[in-house]
């Protein structure tokens, strides 16, 4: 899914099954925006912790959606599709409603998180644009086996906005 840029790659790690996050920069040539890989670590942390206020505030006022549509209460489904901040919160609300924060922490834990700077409009993902933060959980390659209610990719992805990055679009499969 994703190829290896001359552009730095940041991966960020549970580690020990905690909340803390640790930092390994690779074929970092300067380029990246510290405040890019700041933003990450810090959504990585209330995103693990499940609360949906702290989450909103990285949201931008509009998110781009793609993914499975029950996820957002929709029957049908025209990807991607724009949702407010409120709709996104709405729907990772009733999430963490049907999965307790021990086991969402549990999930996370299993997670190997990545951070890469888009080197160009739809790469890695469609959803990004040239110089965008796409922020990919990568659940599918660190939880082997049945998946039962979370199905393959947590995609973020992070752009500038008013001089601070928020997430302006969004792929889940949950």
């Amino acid at each position: 899914m994703f190829s290896v840029s001359t552009r730095a790659v940041w991966v960020v790690v549970l580690l020990f099954g905690m909340n803390t996050i640790a930092e390994i920069s690779v074929a970092d040539d300067g380029e990246n925006d510290p405040k890019a890989k700041a933003t990450a670590k810090q959504f990585f942390k209330v995103f693990t912790g499940a609360d949906v206020e702290k989450m909103k505030e990285n949201f931008a006022d509009q998110i781009l959606f793609d993914g499975e549509r029950r996820f957002i209460g929709r029957d049908k489904l025209d990807n991607p599709v724009a949702l407010t901040k409120r709709q996104l919160a709405e729907a990772y609300s009733k999430l963490f409603e049907r999965v307790p924060v021990e086991k969402w922490k549990q999930l996370l834990d299993k997670s190997k998180p990545s951070l890469l700077e888009a080197p160009a409009d739809g790469k890695p993902i469609m959803l990004a644009k040239k110089g965008d933060y796409v922020y990919d959980l990568h659940f599918r390659e660190g939880i082997k086996g049945q998946r039962a209610g979370l199905d393959e990719a947590v995609i973020f992805v992070f752009r500038k906005v008013d001089g601070k990055y928020r997430i302006v679009a969004h792929f889940a499969d949950y």
